[in-house]
């Protein structure tokens, strides 16, 4: 989650056609302007983050209207987690992914209890990634 656009697009969708469904957005821990707008916090975000897409320091006020209305929760994932998600996709999936799309993986296999027997999606929207960090990234996750 970013500005909130496409997230406020998709609660949107998939609450008219499933009303029970659950949504969840992810944010880097850096960039959680959403979560922290929701949950009062009015502070700086910043930082150096991977997630570059979605580092956004102050969301939409018309997309947070939405967001507040339709999405369950925002959760956030650490620089860490985002980095072995983006890896993990590209080692197990072959699947070249930007840090926003580690960010939701992330939060997936931070809720695995939570979400075991549910049916889960992950919005994959992204592969810009800069091809020096993604051979950096290949070589710490090699190394783990």
């Amino acid at each position: 989650v970013g500005g909130g656009g496409l997230i406020a697009g998709v609660a949107t969708a998939v609450k008219a056609i499933k009303p029970g469904a659950e949504v969840i957005g992810a944010q880097s821990e850096l960039y959680g302007a959403v979560k922290k707008f929701l949950d009062g916090y009015n502070g700086p975000v910043g930082g150096a983050t991977l997630a570059e897409g979605v580092a956004v320091k102050e969301p939409s006020p018309r997309n947070l209207a939405i967001i507040k209305k339709l999405v369950d929760r925002i959760d956030v994932a650490s620089e860490y987690e985002i980095e072995e998600s983006v890896f993990d996709l590209l080692s197990d999936e072959k699947l070249v992914a930007e840090g926003a799309v580690g960010a939701g993986l992330a939060v997936i296999r931070k809720n695995l209890d939570r979400l075991k027997g549910k049916k889960v999606g992950l919005i994959v929207s992204g592969g810009n990634i800069d091809s020096r960090l993604l051979s950096t990234l290949i070589l710490r996750g090699l190394v783990r």
